[in-house]
């Protein structure tokens, strides 16, 4: 794992997420996607998940609300308000359509893992923080970046494998786009942008997802 000193450290901010999140995540999914299949028309409230706020430490609620209408931002499958700290998510989303269940799931666990670390992100917490975001590009800004590096982390979880790690290895070693693992195509054109625009994300990425690594049994070679 010398290679790894190669990659630079950045102190960043990795949104920390509450310990045994994941089964109340799958439970959101598993509404969204029963809506998905009912064809319902009216919004739904979700069973809310409540968590301990993991840096001020005080309980805290987070909402879910399915709606049956799509949105026009490409890829909005879920979405963070922080006026009313609400999550809405939609499942009729053009980019669902003919998917089987299984790839519905992963979907949508992928975009709630991003919201939520918006839900979480203590940026979002600072009085009006929100209000000229859309000044700043979306893919420069730093809340977007860390709550996409945390949906990514989830991706490469779910799909690092003794067959596919050193393919992940050779990225993080490399740098070159063109070692991207297959199953980070969907993220592809974004980590180019941050590759040409913003070449610390690169550095911070590679950080998180070799801690993301490390955490598999044959990491070390």
């Amino acid at each position: 794992m010398n290679w790894y000193k190669n990659i630079i450290k950045f102190s960043s901010h990795n949104i920390k997420f509450p310990e045994n999140l994941d089964n109340d995540i799958n439970e959101i999914v598993e509404e969204a996607i029963n809506y998905y299949y009912s064809n319902e028309e009216k919004p739904k409230i979700t069973d809310n998940i409540d968590i301990i706020d993991p840096y001020t430490k005080e309980e805290d609620k987070i909402i879910f609300v399915i709606q049956p209408f799509t949105v026009d931002f490409i890829n909005t499958i879920a979405s963070f308000n922080p006026q009313n700290r609400i999550v809405s998510i939609f499942p009729y989303h053009h980019n669902l359509e003919n998917f089987n269940e299984q790839i519905l799931f992963q979907h949508y666990k992928e975009k709630i893992y991003h919201e939520i670390a918006h839900f979480i992100d203590p940026k979002f917490k600072i009085k009006d923080f929100w209000k000229d975001r859309n000044k700043i590009n979306y893919l420069l800004r730093e809340e977007e970046f860390d709550a996409y590096s945390k949906e990514i982390e989830f991706v490469v979880k779910s799909n690092l494998n003794d067959n596919n790690i050193e393919e992940f290895k050779q990225w993080l070693r490399d740098g070159n786009i063109s070692f991207l693992p297959i199953y980070l195509n969907f993220y592809r054109e974004m980590i180019s942008y941050w590759y040409k625009n913003k070449p610390e994300y690169i550095k911070i990425l590679k950080q998180r997802l070799y801690n993301v690594m490390k955490g598999h049994k044959n990491a070390e070679t």
